[in-house]
């Protein structure tokens, strides 16, 4: 069992593959992260990112997606 404090949560990860599973989430952590430098930091400052990486431009579509479906009571834009 593996534990670890991420994308603002404490999370435990056991099984199969949980090493590889706590990469991808350190990985996903210091590209969507709003609390130190990351690509997200950066596009909420500049307001563009000439070259997002997949995951961000995943996660935003999502949340757009989410506050359409939730008529704005969900929303990234804040």
């Amino acid at each position: 069992m593996l534990q670890l404090h991420a994308l603002g949560s404490q999370i435990t990860v056991q099984g199969e593959g949980a090493e590889e599973a706590v990469r991808e989430i350190g990985r996903c952590e210091a590209l969507l992260t709003r609390f130190r430098a990351s690509p997200l930091t950066e596009l909420n400052t500049r307001g563009v990112l000439r070259r997002p990486p997949s995951i961000l431009v995943d996660a935003v579509n999502h949340a757009l997606s989410v506050a359409r479906q939730t008529g704005g009571l969900v929303t990234p834009a804040v």
